[in-house]
């Protein structure tokens, strides 16, 4: 019996970092995408794309051009908030919010790469 009661506890510690982590990964969201923009736009490579984008032999990037850098940052906030106000008793299983947060912490991370392309 006592195994059960230890096993739940480790589960509600493993739980509460979770979403923890998944507050400090929202709120360095923002400064991450603004130190990206800020690479960006400081950079030699973006003005010139930006100036002489007819130029002959530019390899400017297009990653973004789809929607893919709007999509991974939909998708870093939606799993993000998912995984911090998800009521735990609505779990479709034990580690679904470590699921959540490693997907959150992945498109965080795929964001700030489609933004530094730019560079």
């Amino acid at each position: 019996m006592s195994e059960t009661v230890v096993a739940h506890a480790a589960h509600d510690t493993h739980d509460s970092g979770a979403r923890r982590l998944a507050g400090v990964a929202l709120a360095l969201l923002i400064p991450t995408l603004l130190a990206c923009c800020m690479v960006v736009v400081t950079s030699d490579h973006f003005n010139e794309c930006l100036f002489h984008s007819d130029f002959e032999g530019m390899q400017c990037s297009s990653a973004g051009d789809d929607g893919s850098i709007v999509y991974s940052l939909a998708t870093t906030v939606i799993s993000g908030l998912a995984a911090i106000t998800w009521p735990k008793r609505w779990l479709p299983f034990a580690y679904a919010r470590s699921v959540l947060v490693t997907i959150q912490l992945g498109t965080h991370l795929a964001t700030a790469a489609l933004l530094l392309s730019y560079a």
